[in-house]
């Protein structure tokens, strides 16, 4: 079942060998998988977004002609919501830094400068 919690009344069956469904698992765990998706893709989510894919290199005329179709539209959130929580976990981090940077800046600026307390005591003797 898709993460987003779509529920689909058609089945699709398969018939693999062991060596090609390691490949589609190996396929959909990897690097580029999951720069691809936004996220590490189950089976269904994986399999819908390489027949999109495929659809949409080799005859994008079929998508025009077939209007919205739900898994396509689902395959895009799903890559658009983790762009989303990529860019603001960026941006907390950003700030994070930021802040440690102006810190760090502040502490320095401190620490090289002159200690007060004995030129005030030198006055005072």
């Amino acid at each position: 079942m898709p993460r987003i919690g779509s529920e689909y009344q058609n089945n699709l069956r398969i018939r693999t060998s062991d060596k090609m469904l390691m490949l589609i698992n190996n396929a959909r765990r990897s690097v580029a998988a999951r720069q691809g998706f936004g996220v590490v893709p189950n089976q269904s989510e994986f399999i819908r977004g390489v027949i999109y894919y495929w659809v949409r290199k080799n005859a994008p005329e079929i998508l025009n002609a077939n209007g919205e179709i739900p898994e396509v539209l689902e395959h895009k959130n799903l890559k658009n919501n983790q762009k989303l929580k990529i860019k603001r976990s960026f941006e907390i981090n950003k700030e994070h830094f930021d802040k440690r940077k102006t810190e760090r800046e502040r502490f320095l600026k401190w620490a090289k400068s002159p200690i007060e307390s004995e030129s005030n005591q030198d006055d005072n003797s």
